[in-house]
């Protein structure tokens, strides 16, 4: 008999130690799960300041009033341009249409560090920038030269400078995308066509039709000689018959 119950009480034991276990291992499960759904999701890529730019520059060449809303929400989510740029105001394009007219911006590196910019526009094709690249040393100042060259006047504030700056040493020289301030500009003009092309236009047609009422007035006094040289070929058929007819009554006569 007391074989049978220690028997029966190691069954009981065994039964008991792997409910335990059971129970043990489904709250191990939980805490897995619980803890797998606390992981947050891998942060989504950063578009690069490239790609950035260009949607940029693309909502400038769309312009209308689309554009601007997103253009202020880019300029407000970008750092503060942190050197001093002079003059910190509009690009302001004045002078005769046709002609390269050219603004100057000048930089000036107020941080204790070396510095490197960059100038993008939005229209390479009627704008031109020298130098858009380059580095400034502390207390150091650049000068940038800024030329339109288009032939019709753009829309005002349609288009932009971007300057941009950054620390330079070995890390962000690296890092093609680094930005640590960022200041746009935008650009007006005020362009006049030069009267002086306009007369000469005007002098040409002048001189056109002026020709052309030769031409017409020399066409008129062609037409005038050959009707008298007709008229003249008919006297002398008229001056013929009449000596024929005098000839006749003579051989009448005779």
């Amino acid at each position: 008999m007391a074989d049978v119950k220690s028997g029966s009480e190691n069954a009981y034991q065994d039964n008991n130690n792997a409910t335990t276990e059971g129970r043990s291992a489904e709250s191990t499960g939980e805490k897995d799960v619980k803890t797998a759904e606390e992981i947050p999701p891998p942060p989504r890529p950063k578009k690069s300041i490239q790609r950035r730019d260009q949607e940029e520059a693309e909502m400038a060449a769309k312009g209308g009033d689309a554009a601007k809303p997103d253009a202020a929400k880019a300029a407000a989510a970008e750092p503060p341009f942190g050197l001093k740029l002079d003059p910190d105001a509009k690009v302001l394009f004045k002078g005769k249409l046709g002609e390269t007219i050219t603004v100057e911006r000048t930089i000036t590196n107020t941080s204790p560090d070396r510095q490197c910019y960059k100038i993008k526009c939005t229209a390479n094709d009627i704008f031109r920038v020298r130098q858009p690249l380059g580095f400034i040393e502390p207390k150091e100042t650049v000068s940038v030269k800024i030329s339109f060259m288009g032939k019709a006047v753009p829309e005002n504030l349609k288009h932009f400078f971007a300057f941009y700056h950054t620390k330079s040493d070995r890390k962000t020289d690296a890092d093609k995308n680094a930005r640590q301030g960022v200041c746009r500009q935008l650009c007006l003009f005020e362009l006049t066509e030069d009267k002086k092309d306009d007369k000469k236009g005007e002098q040409k047609e002048d001189k056109k039709e002026e020709k052309k009422e030769e031409k017409k007035e020399e066409k008129k006094e062609e037409k005038k000689e050959e009707e008298k040289k007709e008229e003249k070929k008919e006297e002398k058929k008229e001056e013929e018959k009449k000596e024929e007819k005098k000839e006749e009554k003579k051989e009448e006569k005779k």
